[in-house]
């Protein structure tokens, strides 16, 4: 399965990556939001995204939004979304995208 992950910290970036890699997964990471929104937006194909909703440049849900075309092999693609942050805002915006997405469009916010 292919998946993208985003985050800022390197450290963290290595740990995520090394496990979802142990579990015989193809993985590509990124550290900071406009690098994930050109792969996404050139059309690259992917299973899962895993990004943190604050990133510098662009939020986590404009990935979000980036990647919904992004379906690998033509089947849903899942976007998983993380905060730390104690605002709730944009966690029910991250929920309200999934309702006005279509119904096989999966997002999970965290």
């Amino acid at each position: 399965m292919r998946v993208v992950i985003a985050d800022n910290s390197r450290s963290e970036l290595g740990m995520v990556s090394k496990q979802v890699v142990s579990r015989g997964n193809t993985v590509t990471t990124f550290q900071g939001g406009q690098d994930v929104y050109e792969y996404l937006t050139a059309g690259n194909l992917f299973k899962i995204l895993l990004t943190p909703l604050e990133l510098p440049n662009v939020s986590g849900l404009e990935l979000c939004w980036a990647a919904n075309p992004c379906a690998d092999n033509g089947s849903s693609n899942y976007s998983i979304a993380m905060s730390s942050s104690n605002n709730v805002e944009p966690l029910v915006e991250a929920y309200d995208l999934q309702g006005r997405e279509k119904a096989d469009r999966h997002l999970v916010a965290f």
